[in-house]
């Protein structure tokens, strides 16, 4: 799986959204809390054990048309 994007909700708790590309099911988006200490590792975490996150969102989240 290829790591195209990442988004950022940071407060008490840290979360990323990570677009994600593979090679089988095409572009995924992926949501997971994350330690926030390690942005490179984080965004890697979401993609690999992320909850998976609706396409229609994913797409209004990251600009896509």
């Amino acid at each position: 799986m290829k790591l195209l994007d990442v988004r950022w909700f940071c407060g008490a708790t840290n979360v990323a959204i990570v677009r994600a590309e593979d090679p089988y099911d095409g572009i995924q988006y992926f949501i997971s809390q994350v330690t926030g200490s390690d942005e490179a590792g984080d965004a890697v975490y979401a993609m690999n054990w992320g909850t998976r996150f609706p396409n229609d969102a994913g797409d209004c989240l990251f600009g896509i048309k």
